[in-house]
């Protein structure tokens, strides 16, 4: 379930200071493609103006909504 942030993906990986960093590796990070690195969360949270907390929530419940998306799949092909 996507949250809607009014910042660009170029924006992003300005107000992260990820210079040499495409906007396709936020999109990526955005499809579940691959992870968010875990020592910039401090960045992404000054970067979106909300906090450490809110960020960590959100990637837990994307993670689980991920997960069950995934499991359903499987347990689909084997029915």
């Amino acid at each position: 379930f996507p949250v809607t942030i009014n910042v660009s993906q170029s924006e992003l990986t300005k107000r992260l200071g990820w210079n040499g960093v495409n906007a396709q590796y936020i999109s990526n990070v955005e499809l579940g493609k691959c992870p968010f690195p875990p020592k910039s969360i401090n960045k992404l949270s000054s970067a979106l103006n909300i906090s450490n907390e809110e960020i960590v929530d959100l990637m837990i419940q994307d993670y689980a909504h991920n997960l069950k998306n995934e499991l359903s799949k499987v347990s689909n092909a084997n029915t």
